[in-house]
């Protein structure tokens, strides 16, 4: 199901990356995707010796909508865990990036600040966005240079807002953890916050946050 959603969010999606979303080795992930394939959902694309997947058709991302609103409305029902894991709410893993309460904000204030613009396809950079990602040691030419999808803004349902994707939004939570702002429990999906994190937040996107109590 994470391989189907990472690829539902970003049109072509390498081996390697959806056998860290699905955090399993690169040979199992590779028998789950064939199945994927002989089943009809999914479709393979080589570039040189890289492999590329993508959903097999429209249909299948609509089945998946489906099934995330099902089970945020089980969620909303559901007086135990689902409600009360204020570290899931807070900040987690969408795929390879993030989401939640810090990645809603996060795309707001990329929003608000003019880091990003409105455009026919949704959303591009700026100029302005380009030197904060640099700041960051991102490169967003390179990225763009990549088969998958660069931006976009991705439905966070903690929020019931948006959070950024792409590889730009998959370059920010490396760039993050890299500086040890955030780590990421892979088995959990969840995202940990560290001081120097909301402190460094505060300095580079004015965002004033601290962690759910």
């Amino acid at each position: 199901m994470n391989m189907l959603l990472a690829m539902k969010y970003d049109v072509s999606v390498s081996a390697g990356e959806l056998a860290d979303i699905a955090g399993v080795g690169r040979s199992t992930a590779r028998e789950h995707l064939l199945k994927l394939i002989g089943g009809g959902l999914v479709t393979e694309r080589r570039v040189g010796r890289w492999r590329y997947y993508s959903l097999a058709d429209s249909a299948i991302a609509e089945i998946l909508e489906g099934f995330e609103g099902l089970a945020a409305k089980i969620a909303e029902n559901q007086p135990g865990s689902a409600k009360s894991d204020s570290g899931m709410l807070h900040a987690r893993c969408c795929g390879d990036h993030l989401a939640g309460e810090v990645g809603a904000r996060i795309a707001e204030r990329f929003i608000v600040a003019g880091l990003v613009s409105h455009c026919v396809d949704g959303i591009e950079l700026t100029d302005e966005g380009t030197a904060v990602l640099a700041r960051l040691d991102i490169r967003p030419h390179e990225l763009a240079c990549r088969p998958r999808r660069f931006l976009y803004l991705c439905p966070d349902w903690t929020k019931d807002s948006f959070h950024l994707g792409g590889g730009v939004g998959a370059a920010l939570l490396n760039s993050f953890v890299a500086r040890n702002w955030m780590r990421v429990h892979r088995k959990s999906r969840r995202v940990e916050v560290t001081s120097l994190g909301y402190a460094s937040l505060r300095k580079e996107f004015g965002l004033e946050m601290r962690a759910p109590g």
